[in-house]
């Protein structure tokens, strides 16, 4: 069986190649260092330097006031809750960097996943901030602490089942097993509703509606074919009837009692 008889027709990327995290269906245990992963994690550690030069160098309101955007002063203690998100998520992406069981998609695929994660993820939350009357202000709102805590509930729930799984296919005796455990035992693909649930947090923290549509661009389509389609018919090739009780026992896909 060759490792692409898993792909169903009628996919949304069905004739796209999909290989951001590319899968290999005899792969077993955790997967060797390839320079394209150590591009992703040295990347993702300075994502919190690079954040901080630009955000203080004047190049987010540079970048802003070419577009004709009027900037606005960013409050001390909100510019330290900035750069706090910054080096959470940037360890948090190099953590999925290390973590991560397949394939990192070749250093085209390092470099696109650098670009989302600094440019979308973060570039545009400082200057839709820096656009934002009420950045000036001292006082944090209760808008913006709930967006804040949030992201750091989505990330933890993308880490933390990751680093779960890793640790189990560290383990000899768990190659080629599928891991059932942890926060996979909630939902099958708990990582992602941590991913959609970043975004919904970067919406809610700056206040701006509209943030959300480059986001929905990429999530739906992760959501309902990347992940409800073709990566379970890629489980379902792989694990077999292992992976039928796990859909058996583990229903839900993101949230318990709703999908």
């Amino acid at each position: 069986m060759s490792d692409s008889s898993w792909k169903i027709k009628g996919s949304i990327f069905e004739g796209i190649d999909t290989t951001a995290f590319p899968r290999d269906i005899k792969a077993k245990g955790v997967p060797a260092w390839t320079g394209d992963r150590i591009l992703r994690l040295i990347g993702h550690l300075a994502l919190p330097a690079a954040a901080y030069v630009l955000s203080t160098d004047g190049h987010y309101e540079g970048a802003l006031a070419k577009m004709g955007v009027a900037t606005f002063a960013i409050a001390a203690n909100r510019k330290l809750m900035l750069h706090a998100l910054d080096a959470f998520y940037g360890l948090r992406w190099a953590a999925q960097d290390v973590t991560q069981m397949s394939g990192i998609g070749g250093y085209f695929g390092a470099v696109k996943v650098l670009f989302f994660h600094n440019f979308l993820h973060t570039a545009v939350t400082w200057m839709l901030m820096y656009a934002n009357p009420v950045a000036s202000s001292t006082e944090i709102t209760p808008r913006e602490m709930v967006g804040a805590g949030t992201m750091v509930v989505a990330g933890l729930l993308q880490t933390v089942p990751s680093v779960q799984l890793y640790l189990f296919k560290r383990q000899p005796a768990n190659a080629g097993k599928l891991f059932t455990k942890g926060l996979f035992g909630v939902a099958r693909f708990i990582s992602t509703t941590g991913h959609v649930l970043r975004d919904i947090g970067a919406v809610i923290l700056t206040g701006e509606p509209k943030f959300i549509v480059p986001f929905i661009v990429v999530d739906y389509p992760l959501m309902a074919s990347l992940c409800a389609k073709e990566t379970v018919a890629y489980m379902r090739t792989k694990y077999k009837a292992a992976y039928a009780a796990y859909e058996s026992n583990v229903p839900a896909l993101f949230i318990p009692g709703i999908w």
